[in-house]
């Protein structure tokens, strides 16, 4: 701060304190994201303690399984989701 011939404080308060915004209304979210592969017999790929029902052409098939707080979807190969589903 030598080179500008100013405090860290005074720095701080002409140049970052007015560029600041203000934080966003509404909580973040929690969002947990595993690979999982869906079986053969049952097409549900496993995530924690509950499955996810998928459609049937996605069996024996690697899918991304993303969870919030409130929903559960799986996609694969990088597509849109495939299911959603409530969590309780």
């Amino acid at each position: 701060m030598r080179k500008l011939g100013a405090s860290r404080a005074r720095v701080f308060d002409t140049i970052d304190r007015p560029a600041l915004m203000p934080l966003a209304g509404r909580a973040l979210s929690v969002r947990e994201w595993r690979r999982a592969r869906v079986g053969a017999g049952l097409p549900r790929p496993k995530f924690r303690d509950t499955s996810t029902p998928v459609p049937s052409r996605m069996i024996r098939q690697i899918v991304e399984v993303r969870a919030t707080e409130t929903t559960t979807r799986c996609s694969n190969r990088g597509t849109a989701s495939r299911a959603t589903h409530a969590r309780a």
